[in-house]
């Protein structure tokens, strides 16, 4: 990202407020968060969001094409919902960029002549799935987590707001089926093995 770039962010769990913070520490304007849960937005403005959209209230592509007067140059998919794929396309901007980081299960279906071509769009899929460095990636888990604790520690990452559970292990089975029920209620667990 550089700086002023039009950022949303589709779904903001845990990694997708992980991203809102990196677009805010990149020089992101506007940096827009979107998802149906009103708790995690309002997290999303903790976490450096400059404006929110509630997807259960109203049509987010359309939401952000206004807020950034055509669309976002880079559109996050941060969401457990394939579907929202078309959303995203729609939100960016024309030659725009659309990153899936969520790891959502399934197909999605979009339209590729008026959706994707005719808008040039760039869809990018990211995993860290690489434990090695290469040339042309110089980045792995390792440097990643390197990275990540060295931001926290000099308070350039602020996550607390992100820990709603610390629980003991007896708690996992309540906890995974609250997970398997939605997104409300919760957002980083942590058991407590002590």
């Amino acid at each position: 990202m550089v700086s002023d770039e039009k950022v949303a962010i589709f779904g903001v769990g845990v990694v997708g407020q992980l991203l809102v913070s990196f677009s805010r520490m990149s020089g992101a304007y506007p940096i827009i968060a979107v998802d149906m849960d009103q708790h995690r937005l309002d997290l999303a403005l903790e976490s450096g969001a400059t404006h929110v959209v509630n997807a259960s209230k109203e049509n987010a592509a359309v939401a952000v094409k206004e807020i950034t007067n055509g669309g976002a140059q880079c559109v996050f998919h941060s969401n457990r919902n394939p579907n929202v794929l078309a959303d995203c396309m729609e939100a960016a901007k024309i030659r725009g960029k659309v990153v899936l980081v969520g790891s959502p299960p399934g197909k999605a279906q979009v339209g590729l002549q008026v959706d994707l071509l005719r808008r040039e769009l760039d869809i990018i899929g990211s995993s860290a799935t690489n434990d090695y460095t290469h040339r042309y990636y110089p980045w792995n888990r390792n440097k990643n987590r390197e990275a990540i604790w060295r931001m926290i520690e000099a308070g350039d990452l602020k996550v607390d707001h992100l820990i709603s559970h610390v629980v003991k292990p007896e708690m996992a089975n309540d906890l995974y089926q609250k997970i398997g029920s939605g997104t409300s209620g919760w957002m980083g667990i942590f058991f407590d093995w002590t």
